[in-house]
């Protein structure tokens, strides 16, 4: 059974589903009573969903001025992902021995998920939400099964930052096309750890997340 949202987490989607649907655009001000006005919920987890949001890089707070859209530096993103690339082969590395049958039925139906999710019409930001969660569990689970808990720690906080706080995706059709890649990625991914195929297996991970900044 999946663990219910906390009010501040379903907060906090709803401000990076606006940005993902560039109902808010980097630079842009928002404040608590204009979510306020918007969401049926009380100041506390609003406050706690912002101040969430600036910690993961989503949004930066100015002393008297209040919180902004963060403006997306693709040079920063490029340089987290690129450690990520590295950091996530790793923990995929120390995972192997540990994955199950279970594991690997979970890890297809994530990709069998994202397959329908493509399929749909039309190709709009609920499609990239779906394979944003999609893609997002099926890596947490073989870093689950990871047993260096600190490395684990280390790529949650980088993607806290990367991942979740820059909506790098467009509804561009070119857009759907990396998204299948990926996903063409991830059924490489599944059979390189039922192989337990290490070498292979570095290989994809650290040349997957580096895909979405491919000219």
């Amino acid at each position: 059974m999946k663990k219910l949202k906390t009010i501040s987490e379903q907060v906090y989607d709803y401000v990076i589903e606006l940005i993902s649907t560039k109902q808010l655009s980097p630079g842009e001000k928002i404040t608590e009573q204009d979510l306020l006005q918007q969401l049926d919920t009380s100041r506390t987890p609003i406050r706690e969903a912002l101040k969430q949001l600036t910690s993961d890089g989503v949004l930066v707070n100015y002393p008297r001025k209040g919180f902004f859209v963060k403006e997306f530096n693709k040079e920063t993103s490029i340089l987290d992902y690129c450690i990520m690339s590295k950091l996530d082969s790793y923990a995929a590395e120390l995972a192997v021995d540990y994955l199950t049958e279970e594991d690997f039925a979970k890890m297809q139906e994530c990709i069998d998920n994202i397959d329908t999710a493509l399929r749909a019409e039309p190709f709009d930001s609920y499609t990239i939400q779906l394979y944003q969660t999609h893609q997002s569990d099926f890596h947490s689970i073989y870093r689950k099964r990871c047993p260096n808990y600190r490395l684990v720690d280390l790529i949650d906080s980088i993607l806290a930052g990367a991942g979740r706080a820059a909506p790098l995706y467009s509804t561009e059709p070119a857009t759907i096309a990396t998204m299948r890649e990926c996903n063409n990625d991830h059924r490489k991914i599944l059979q390189a750890f039922k192989d337990k195929d290490l070498e292979t297996l570095n290989q994809l991970i650290s040349a997957h997340w580096l895909i979405t900044f491919d000219d």
